[in-house]
C-alpha cells in the first residue's frame, strides 16, 4: 500500500514493523526496511512536504547543514535517493585545523582512494528528497500528524496509542529524538551531561571558493568551523560559551557578522551573512541498552554527542543500516525481529560504536576548551597525524563508517552481495 497523504487511524491498523519520528533517521530506516519487503508504518509528529504541498518540515526554514560521511552516504546510494541528494550536495574532500596550538592539521580523501570523506546538505532539501521518496515507496503507510501516546510491549507485538488511533506492530523503532518518550516509557536510561556551550549555526555566501575544504578554527573561546555547501556558500558553526552564544545569537546580521570577522580574521575571507540562523544546545547523553522488548532505539533517542566532527547523523544512519540488518536476518530465518535475542544482537552492534564516538567526541572537546598549556598537548597530537599516514587513514576511515565490519547498505557496492545491492 502506497500513502501519499496523512492517514487518519480509525480501527486498530497492523503492522511489522512502526517507525516512530520522520527525521532524516526515521525516514531512512523506513526506505530500508521497505525495501526489504517488511510492512511499515511511519508516524511522524509533522506533515511532510509531499504531503501537505508545500508546508511542513522539509519545506520550512531550518539553520542545520550536516556532514555526511562517505560510508554513509552508500546508504542513501542503495535506498535510490543518492543521485537526487547529489543535486543539493557538496562534497568534501579535505579536513583542515588551524588555531592556537594547531599547526595545519589536515585530512583528506587519499585514505579513499580518492572518494570524497563525505558530502555537505542542508536540511530542507534533505528532508524533501527522503519525504518524497517515502511517498513513493511501496511498503509504508504514513500516520501522520500524530503523536505517540503510550506504548504497551506484549508477547506478540507492541501497541501504540497514538492522537490519531492505535497501532499494533511486531517492532517499534524510536526514532523520536533525545526527549524521546518511548525510551523514557521503557525505562531505559539515558545519562551523560549538559555542556556550558553553544552552537550558533549561521548561513554565509563567500568571495571565493572553498573547493570542498572544510576548515575548523580553534580559538580558546570555542572553535568555528567553516563547512562547504553548494554554491560558494557555508554553513558556519560557531560554538562559544552559553552567555555569549545567546548575546551573538540576539544581534543584528551586520554587527554579528562585525563579530564574526573580529574573532576569525582573515580565516574565512570575504562573506555575506545571511539573516537566517539557529542556536543548538550540546549535549552528552547514552542510553543505557538500545532495546527493550518489542522497542529498539535509533538516532538521537540512543545517543547525542558533540557536533565537533559532525558524528551525529552519521552514528544514528548507522543505526538504521544496523537495525535493517537485524530485521533481514531475523526475518530469513524465520525469527522474529521485535524478540530478544534479534533486539540483543542489535544493541551488541551499534552501542560500542555510540560509546566510542561519544568518548572521542568529549576528549576533543574538554581539550580545545581546557587551559593553554592542555590545548597545546592536545594540538600536537591533532598534528601529528600529519607525519603518520597509518594514523590519518585510520582516522579518516572510521570517521566514515569504512572502518570495521560494516552493514550491509553502507559496505562498497563492489563488495557487495546481489541481495543487498539498491534495486
Amino acid at each position: 500500500m502506497v500513502s501519499r497523504a496523512p492517514q487518519a487511524v480509525s480501527d486498530p491498523l497492523t503492522c511489522e514493523i512502526a517507525v516512530v519520528g520522520g527525521g532524516p533517521v526515521g525516514l531512512t530506516l523506513a526506505l530500508a526496511l521497505a525495501r526489504d519487503g517488511a510492512d511499515v508504518v511511519l508516524i511522524d509528529a509533522e506533515i511532510g512536504d509531499a504531503e501537505a504541498g508545500g508546508a511542513g518540515q522539509g519545506a520550512r526554514s531550518d539553520a542545520r547543514a550536516y556532514f555526511i560521511a562517505h560510508g554513509c552516504w552508500r546508504i542513501w546510494t542503495r535506498l535510490g535517493v543518492g543521485e537526487p541528494l547529489l543535486a543539493h550536495a557538496q562534497a568534501v574532500r579535505s579536513l583542515t585545523a588551524d588555531g592556537e596550538a594547531v599547526e595545519g592539521a589536515a585530512f583528506d580523501d587519499l585514505a579513499l582512494g580518492g572518494e570524497p570523506l563525505g558530502w555537505m546538505i542542508e536540511h530542507a532539501p534533505l528532508m524533501s528528497v527522503l519525504r518524497a521518496a517515502v511517498g513513493a515507496q511501496t511498503g509504508i503507510r504514513s500516520v501522520a500528524p500524530a503523536v505517540v501516546d503510550a506504548m504497551q510491549a506484549a508477547p506478540g507485538a507492541a501497541r501504540l496509542t497514538t492522537d490519531r488511533g492505535e497501532v499494533r506492530a511486531g517492532l517499534v523503532a524510536a526514532c523520536d529524538g533525545g526527549r524521546s518518550s518511548l525510551r523514557e516509557s521503557a525505562g531505559i536510561a539515558f545519562e551523560g551531561r549538559d555542556y556550558p556551550a553553544l552552537a550558533l549555526s549561521l548561513f554565509a555566501k563567500l568571495d571565493r571558493p572553498m573547493e570542498g575544504v572544510a576548515r575548523q578554527l580553534f580559538l580558546p573561546t570555542g572553535p568555528i568551523a567553516v563547512l562547504p555547501l553548494p554554491g560558494d556558500r557555508a554553513n558556519i558553526v560557531w560554538t562559544m560559551r552559553t552567555p555569549a552564544a545567546h548575546a551573538l545569537s540576539a544581534m543584528s546580521t551586520g554587527d554579528l557578522a562585525a563579530e564574526l570577522r573580529s574573532r576569525a580574521g582573515d580565516f574565512i575571507g570575504g562573506f555575506k551573512l545571511e539573516p537566517r540562523r539557529g542556536v543548538f544546545p550540546l549535549k552528552l547523553r547514552l542510553a543505557g541498552r538500545y532495546h527493550a522488548p518489542r522497542l529498539a532505539l535509533v538516532g538521537d533517542s540512543a545517543h547525542l554527542v558533540h557536533p565537533l566532527a559532525g558524528q551525529g547523523l552519521n552514528l544514528g544512519l548507522k543505526d538504521a543500516a544496523a537495525l535493517a540488518d537485524v530485521v533481514r536476518a531475523a526475518t530469513r530465518r524465520g525469527l522474529d525481529p521485535g524478540s530478544e535475542t534479534a533486539l540483543e544482537g542489535y544493541t551488541r552492534a551499534r552501542r560500542a560504536d555510540g560509546v566510542a564516538v561519544a568518548a572521542a567526541m568529549d576528549a576533543f572537546a574538554r581539550v580545545f576548551t581546557a587551559p593553554s598549556l592542555v590545548r597545546a598537548l592536545g594540538g600536537l597530537a591533532l598534528g601529528a597525524t600529519r607525519w603518520t599516514p597509518g594514523l590519518m587513514d585510520w582516522f579518516v576511515r572510521e570517521a566514515g563508517g569504512a572502518a570495521g565490519d560494516a552493514p550491509a547498505l553502507m559496505r562498497p557496492i563492489e563488495a557487495d552481495a546481489p541481495d543487498v545491492a539498491a534495486s
